[in-house]
């Protein structure tokens, strides 16, 4: 990712994170080191962070308040955006770091992308693979749907997956645990499964192991397994 900043002690100051052409961050928090303040309040309290998100519209996510303090501050947030700034009319001269946590992801809109394999090491140079890897949108595989989306602990749970471009032969995997058997419905698009033991209270995502094609899309699809309070052994 591209990063600028611009830091001043007096005026309107921020520093700001900005994703390249065609990729976005997916944040899930911001951390903001402050210096040690010499006035008191101090003067990173009023400061924000703010979002500007894939349609170029920038909002106010977050205000520090009387909370905010030296060190790192950790702010959960959670959203895609092309950039995340920090700042505001005072107190930038005590930034001294900012990180934003989350995934960068794919924004482009096009349907299909080719890009170059680069190959590195633990210590070597990196070393390009000729030829390209293309993506076709058309048969990307992904898991669009689970029901139900909840089960117990102990497993054994029947559920039902549905998605597009699935394949034959696929395993299915909750949350890491492979599926204890998976059956077909619709060819390519409907799928059960019998869910392991998991830890309960954990909210996991669903994927799909495709026989040739790699594992599927599905991080929006998320599967929680808990503990049967009718269950004698649950207590």
């Amino acid at each position: 990712m591209d990063t600028t900043k611009s830091f001043a002690s007096t005026g309107t100051c921020f520093g700001k994170i900005t994703s390249t052409t065609n990729f976005a961050m997916k944040v899930n928090g911001v951390k903001v080191f402050f210096k040690d303040p010499t006035q008191n309040p101090p003067p990173y309290i009023g400061l924000t962070i703010k979002g500007t998100n894939l349609e170029g519209t920038t909002t106010t996510l977050y205000t520090f308040d009387e909370t905010a303090h030296s060190g790192w501050n950790y702010v959960s947030l959670s959203g895609v955006y092309s950039s995340i700034e920090v700042g505001g009319a005072n107190g930038c001269d005590h930034i001294n770091e900012i990180e934003v946590n989350g995934d960068v992801i794919y924004s482009s809109s096009l349907t299909t992308e080719s890009c170059t394999i680069s190959l590195q090491g633990a210590s070597d140079s990196p070393v390009t693979i000729t030829g390209t890897v293309s993506y076709q949108d058309s048969e990307t595989a992904s898991i669009t749907s689970i029901s139900p989306n909840f089960g117990s602990a102990f497993g054994g749970d029947l559920i039902t997956i549905t998605g597009t471009e699935l394949t034959t032969n696929l395993e299915l995997f909750v949350g890491g645990k492979k599926c204890l058997s998976v059956s077909e419905v619709t060819s390519g698009t409907s799928y059960t499964c019998i869910t392991d033991m998991k830890k309960p209270g954990s909210k996991d995502t669903l994927y799909a192991s495709l026989n040739g094609k790699g594992v599927s899309l599905s991080s929006s699809v998320i599967f929680t397994q808990y503990y049967d309070w009718s269950n004698p052994e649950t207590w």
